[in-house]
C-alpha cells in the first residue's frame, strides 16, 4: 500500500512499533551522563557475553 503523503503518524505495524520505542525513549526520564568509550565498553562488554 502507498504511503499517505498526508498521514500524521505510523501507517503500519513496523511503524507503530518504532514510534512506540522512540515515544518511550523520550518519556523515561533525564539521559544519563557518559562518554562514547563508555559506551563502547559496554558494547564490547555485551557482545563479549554473547560468544
Amino acid at each position: 500500500m502507498p504511503r499517505d503523503v498526508n498521514a500524521t503518524g505510523p501507517q503500519n505495524e513496523a511503524e507503530r512499533r518504532l514510534y512506540e520505542l522512540v515515544m518511550e525513549g523520550i518519556n523515561s526520564g533525564p539521559a544519563k551522563r557518559t562518554t562514547v568509550a563508555e559506551l563502547i565498553k559496554e558494547l564490547r562488554s555485551k557482545l563479549a557475553t554473547k560468544r
